[in-house]
């Protein structure tokens, strides 16, 4: 989707509320009853995958969250043969109260498509579900694309293996910064906009930079906190991950707002609001 700089900023919140509100349509979800959806063609998959749950377990594990499981896993030929993200959360340990509102599941799979719709690179779902039993919470997943050959960009920090390569981590971080404004002027929140949440693919150059954004379960659409207060935290969590020093960090504040000019900052009292944030 395209977009211009210079469009009303309320013109973007109140699409990007219309946006949210198709899909949650689309997924049809309740939170009285047991719950799935998937991508047309992908039914067969997420039978074959809810049918054979030490299938899973036979993938990669990459979580050892409480209470979370993810993994990467390997369909069989005859449903393609791609690699799958499956996301699994036990709930049925957690307090009631907890167990009464949407999964993670759910709101990642809804943060997904509503980034997508505004243009933002993320990752496709393939799939959720919840399992409820009047109306509490059991189980919840979310299956979404596998992005094969990519690193993400912790590797760019200073104690990662691609420390050494500054044009590509400059690149980067103007990417980044040009797809948060895009998500700030929708009136979206990410609240935990980390390096290592954004995946970069390995073929890419600094000239030609393509990202996919991953784990987007905590963002907030449309942010509940006045978006002067989201934007320096979304922010200094990329700088601090990357540990980019004060000129880095002024330059890049002068191009984030190029892309959201009518934030309410400039590139110095910015830079003062993310400096309060860290003491």
């Amino acid at each position: 989707m395209e977009t211009n700089p210079e469009q009303n900023s309320r013109d973007f919140r109140q699409e990007c509320k219309r946006i949210v509100r198709d899909i949650r349509t689309k997924l049809n979800p309740s939170r009285l009853f047991s719950w799935r959806w998937s991508q047309p063609g992908f039914e067969g998959s997420l039978e074959w995958l809810l049918s054979h749950p030490r299938r899973i377990h036979r993938g990669e594990y990459l979580s050892d969250t409480p209470g979370k499981e993810v993994w990467r896993v390997k369909l069989p030929d005859s449903l393609g043969g791609h690699s799958i993200i499956y996301k699994y959360y036990d709930l049925k340990q957690k307090p009631l109260n907890e167990r009464i509102g949407w999964s993670a599941a759910y709101h990642e799979a809804l943060n997904f498509e509503a980034l997508k719709s505004i243009g933002i690179p993320v990752s496709e779902v393939l799939a959720c579900g919840e399992r409820r039993h009047f109306p509490f919470l059991q189980e919840a997943f979310i299956i979404s694309v596998c992005i094969l050959d990519s690193f993400d960009g912790s590797s760019l920090a200073p104690t990662g293996n691609l420390s050494d390569h500054k044009e590509l981590r400059h690149a980067f971080c103007l990417k980044c910064l040009e797809q948060i404004a895009l998500a700030h002027r929708h009136g979206c929140f990410h609240s935990a906009f980390r390096a290592h949440k954004i995946l970069c693919d390995e073929h890419s150059s600094p000239d030609d930079l393509k990202l996919t954004w991953i784990d987007v379960a905590n963002c907030q659409i449309p942010s509940p906190i006045p978006m002067k207060h989201a934007i320096p935290q979304d922010l200094v969590h990329m700088f601090v991950d990357l540990r980019l020093d004060a000129d880095e960090i002024h330059k890049l504040c002068e191009h984030y707002l190029l892309f959201n000019p009518n934030c309410g900052y400039d590139a110095n009292t910015l830079w003062d609001a993310m400096t309060h944030l860290k003491r």
